[in-house]
């Protein structure tokens, strides 16, 4: 029987497969165990830098990743090196929806999708932050712009 080191030790009391798959010299042959501890350090190493780059790129992708309510239209911007910016007129849009999950009520964050007709389908803002807020503030903004017509006929 091959000795142990601290961490196998332990490894193999919480979980006694281990043991045999440590020193099982048919998996890894003779001196595995010699370059067992190394490969999965590497491995773990390879691992740990791959999910902080993806957790620094999705970081990257929602924080360049907005929309903006100009007085005719909302303008979604989005991109990190190469930005694309996309308009959906206020008078297209035939409905807004809003979702909110168990634990974005607590969080105050949901979703948000607005159906344009000209496009034929529904757009969804996903994780957007005061998600009420959002559709009310459009709402107001259709209203206000429907009342223009009528106000300026009105005057004149």
């Amino acid at each position: 029987m091959l000795k142990l080191v601290a961490i196998e030790m332990l490894l193999s009391l919480l979980h006694p497969l281990w043991r045999t798959i440590i020193e099982s010299p048919l998996l890894f042959g003779a001196s595995s165990r010699a370059t067992l501890g190394a490969v999965s350090m590497r491995v773990l190493l390879v691992i740990t830098l791959l999910q902080g780059l993806v957790f620094i790129v999705m970081t990257l992708r929602w924080y360049f990743d907005y929309l903006v309510l100009m007085p005719t239209e909302i303008v979604h911007r989005c991109g990190v090196l190469a930005r694309e910016e996309q308009m959906y007129p206020y008078h297209n849009i035939q409905a807004i929806r809003m979702h909110e999950p168990i634990l974005g009520r607590f969080l105050n964050y949901g979703t948000v999708s607005i159906f344009i007709s000209t496009l034929g389908y529904e757009l969804h803002f996903h994780s957007l932050p005061n998600p009420e807020q959002f559709v009310e503030m459009i709402e107001n903004i259709m209203h206000a712009s429907s009342e223009k017509p009528a106000e300026f006929l009105r005057q004149g």
